[in-house]
């Protein structure tokens, strides 16, 4: 499978991000050069200043991860943290949604992600 480290940052205006799109599926290959069926994350690191990060598939709140601190969340024990496959076309698009952002909050997130076939 083909992987891919994505470094996304943001220097809040105090405006927050609301169904910020971070990642799009169709922007990424397989090994095959194919659109891969859906995106795997392996890891996350993170450091966040002031605000809580949301990410997750398609915006669906049912699959998502909450990001406060500094950290590392390390899936690939557990073969990443997957779309719920019941969703229809989850698995596609990763988005970001803050909280609590002020002027001057900031994050600095590295996602780790697989292109399944």
């Amino acid at each position: 499978p083909r992987r891919y480290s994505l470094l996304l940052t943001n220097y809040s205006d105090g405006t927050g991000e609301t169904e910020e799109l971070k990642v799009n599926r169709s922007d990424l290959k397989t090994t095959d050069g194919e659109t891969p069926s859906k995106l795997v994350i392996e890891k996350i690191s993170y450091n966040i200043y002031g605000m809580t990060v949301r990410i997750s598939y398609n915006n669906e709140t049912e699959e998502e991860i909450v990001l406060q601190g500094d950290g590392v969340m390390d899936f690939t024990d557990v073969g990443g943290f997957t779309p719920i496959d019941h969703i229809a076309d989850v698995g596609g698009d990763i988005v970001f949604n803050t909280e609590g952002a002020t002027a001057g909050d900031s994050y600095s997130i590295k996602l780790d992600i697989r292109a399944k076939q």
